[in-house]
């Protein structure tokens, strides 16, 4: 199963931390491993 919106489902109300956590739960991931992916994601983008 996967995740495939129609739109842009951001969280307007959120900030980019807070979505990619959101994100991240849906495929299984959070604490400490979530925490470490961050930081690397937003420097990224």
């Amino acid at each position: 199963m996967g995740i495939v919106p129609q739109f842009d489902n951001l969280d307007l109300d959120f900030t980019v931390r807070e979505n990619l956590l959101v994100f991240g739960r849906y495929f299984g991931l959070a604490g400490a491993r979530m925490d470490a992916m961050v930081p690397s994601l937003l420097e990224f983008a």
